[in-house]
């Protein structure tokens, strides 16, 4: 249960940072190569994009190491992916005084951690040139390379071996998600904006892997796992376009960066399609009718956000876009767990007098 208790911590804490971004003076950073990406349009400056905390310096005493190993693996947003999970084994009624729920929460948030590491690994060059990934544990030096290597494959191990400890599909889930994170999403950021749509294939898992662990893939499962695909959109973009100067530094490939339009569009195309799997979808799932009037109302105020920001891209409305995500999505998903619904028992076959 204590991983439940941080996976929720860690919600309420990205939502509370969304709501008093930190801003920064950005310092020089390290000697690299990479050539800045050429765009054709006005950027955000630096002091608008959401800053990640600081690592410690020096890791000497025990407590500072544990915190440089969280830093590389982000566990704060590592603690929502966890939170996600457990969304899913709870709507597939998994037993929550079970052994299952915290090795499977374990599970995920080593995983989820050595997704983050080797993303900080293969991207540490490109972090030294951007103001909010500046204070990372490699591009401080708060961690060597090698060292770095050993703990995030140490995660990827244990995480994988909790996993499968509950079953090997929960595993393979679990594998996938960290492969397409590292192997698609991370390399593809420098080739092609399509990245963003690659990511949240990835987002979408974590329901997916609590399901398993519960015991199937019900249909619930499928319907969280979109709901967190169509979220990303919306989301991403808008703090894609707040940190689109950062990106452009270090030639990400980046939509907002491209075409603030296009992507307020896009933003606005998957908040719409979000409207209608929240109305439509839970018709079919275990949850009370009433969740479906909740979420329509809750999905209209999303939409009008998205509207205002596609009418006008800018750094004002990217950013009430960027909160408003945050909100929508803690509140949607806790309405989904109030409104569980057990399923119908099976029907008992009618007694008929022999003849």
């Amino acid at each position: 249960m204590a991983m439940l208790f941080a996976a929720r911590k860690g919600v309420f804490f990205h939502l509370r940072l969304c709501l008093n971004t930190r801003i920064v003076i950005p310092h020089r950073a390290l000697h690299t190569s990479i050539k800045p990406l050429s765009v054709a349009v006005d950027l955000p400056k630096l002091t608008d994009c959401v800053v990640e905390p600081k690592t410690p310096t020096k890791a000497v005493a025990a407590r500072q190491q544990a915190m440089v190993y969280m830093h590389l693996g982000k566990h704060r947003l590592t603690s929502l992916v966890v939170f996600t999970t457990f969304v899913g084994y709870y709507m597939g009624f998994g037993p929550l005084l079970s052994p299952t729920l915290p090795i499977l929460l374990s599970g995920t948030f080593l995983q989820g951690l050595a997704a983050n590491g080797c993303n900080q690994l293969l991207e540490r060059r490109q972090d030294a040139l951007m103001n909010r990934t500046q204070c990372r544990p490699l591009v401080i030096k708060s961690i060597s390379v090698p060292h770095a290597i050993l703990a995030v494959s140490t995660f990827a191990v244990t995480g994988a071996g909790l996993l499968w400890v509950i079953n090997p599909l929960t595993c393979y889930l679990g594998l996938a998600s960290l492969g397409i994170y590292v192997c698609v999403y991370t390399p593809l950021k420098r080739i092609h904006w399509i990245n963003t749509w690659a990511g949240a294939v990835v987002g979408m898992l974590p329901p997916l892997m609590g399901s398993a662990a519960a015991g199937a893939l019900d249909p619930t499962a499928w319907f969280v796992g979109g709901i967190l695909y169509l979220w990303q959109m919306p989301h991403f973009l808008s703090l894609s376009y707040l940190c689109a100067r950062d990106y452009s530094t270090a030639n990400f490939q980046m939509l907002p960066c491209l075409d603030p339009k296009l992507a307020s569009y896009y933003g606005l195309v998957h908040t719409a399609m979000l409207t209608g799997w929240c109305v439509a979808v839970p018709l079919f799932c275990n949850c009370s009718p009433y969740f479906v009037l909740e979420a329509a109302l809750l999905n209209l105020w999303f939409l009008w956000r998205a509207v205002k920001y596609w009418k006008a891209p800018g750094i004002e409305t990217a950013r009430k876009m960027f909160r408003a995500s945050i909100l929508y999505l803690t509140i949607l998903l806790l309405l989904l767990m109030f409104h569980r619904k057990a399923p119908s028992p099976p029907a008992l076959p009618t007694w008929q007098p022999m003849d």
